[in-house]
């Protein structure tokens, strides 16, 4: 039996989120694995409900930050299951399964997250990297050689599975969004990033402050105090002062498929990425992208993006005006490569082959 870490669906979307979603969407499609894995998905109260046909959907407790360790942990003890979770937590005593370890920025950047977020999930990773029947998946080779590199014990035991795009496929854009942020097809520059220090949103500023004819929306919340810690005063200021940034907050698929749609380019000023999926997205709406020259950026979108250093707002404004269009033969080889589809095959043909997974 295999359960499945529904957290995701009782959190607001975001790109972890956004990774479960589809990918258990598309693992209910397997019909004859799921009957014959009897997979069900267990998720606290006050979750969103997926269109499932074949995987049996449980809700059992309230949301809370110790719901994997005491709900999730009892029904997989009870049925004596291995589980599937998504970069939040994994149930105790639990021997067998999958992780899907997005990245390990909390470790390679310490300096952007408290203490205590820190602790919590190097705890957990070392739990995972003491069981080896406990597969990791993650989403690009560059996310793979840093958590090897932080957790050897992994090694051997991890699989690459890129992300993918076809969610935005059944969308009908929401071109209402333009109108109440007032803004005008291909007369400004979109950011989707939270208000975390590692998301550069500094960079904009500095940017949007040198080009006061242009506008820039970052998708997401303004800087606050958060879990990752104080926001720099001066961040908060600077916002205030400028005309020309607008934070639009959480905006629904719809919405932020119709600005990517009509944005003049897509900039993504991020420091770590595990992935990076809004630039994929933005290649999926053939709008330009315009990148920080990160590692796994190169990697994955070398063939398309324009880099900028993420570190030098001087360079930024640069290579703002000579943004390269998308080349349609790298964007179809990028669109076949990168789908929710193969993710989804490598994952299933992970449980089939894996002798310690399926004992």
């Amino acid at each position: 039996m295999i359960i499945i870490n529904g957290k995701f669906l009782a959190q607001q979307i975001t790109g972890v989120q956004r990774v479960a979603t589809e990918i258990v969407k598309r693992i209910d499609k397997y019909d004859e694995f799921v009957t014959k894995n009897h997979v069900m998905l267990l998720s606290p109260k006050g979750s969103r409900l997926l269109q499932l046909h074949n995987i049996e959907h449980i809700v059992k407790g309230k949301l809370s930050p110790l719901w994997e360790y005491t709900y999730l942990t009892k029904e997989v003890a009870k049925r004596r299951a291995n589980c599937f979770s998504f970069s939040s937590g994994f149930p105790l005593l639990c021997k067998n399964g999958i992780y899907y370890l997005h990245d390990i920025s909390e470790i390679a950047n310490p300096e952007y997250f408290s203490r205590h977020f820190r602790m919590l999930y190097s705890n957990l990773n070392r739990y995972l990297e003491k069981n080896v029947g406990i597969k990791i998946v993650t989403n690009s080779e560059f996310s793979k050689s840093e958590i090897v590199r932080y957790f050897p014990g992994f090694a051997g035991r991890i699989t690459v599975v890129y992300c993918g795009w076809e969610h935005l496929s059944d969308l009908k854009p929401n071109d209402e969004i333009m109108s109440k942020l007032g803004v005008e097809n291909g007369r400004y520059f979109l950011t989707v990033a939270g208000p975390t220090k590692h998301k550069n949103i500094q960079i904009i500023l500095e940017t949007a402050k040198n080009r006061e004819n242009d506008m820039f929306l970052v998708v997401g919340k303004r800087p606050e105090k958060r879990v990752f810690g104080e926001v720099d005063v001066s961040i908060e200021q600077q916002i205030d002062k400028l005309g020309n940034v607008r934070f639009t907050g959480y905006l629904d698929d719809s919405e932020l498929l119709s600005l990517m749609q009509h944005a003049r380019a897509l900039i993504f000023p991020s420091l770590y990425e595990g992935f990076g999926l809004p630039a994929l997205e933005a290649i999926y709406c053939n709008t330009p992208i315009l990148l920080s020259d990160i590692p796994v950026f190169r990697e994955l979108y070398g063939d398309v993006a324009t880099f900028f250093n993420p570190h030098n707002a001087s360079d930024l404004l640069d290579k703002i005006d000579n943004i390269r269009a998308i080349d349609p033969y790298s964007r179809e080889n990028i669109l076949m490569t990168y789908t929710w589809d193969n993710c989804v095959k490598k994952i299933i043909d992970l449980w089939n082959n894996s002798t310690a997974i399926n004992t």
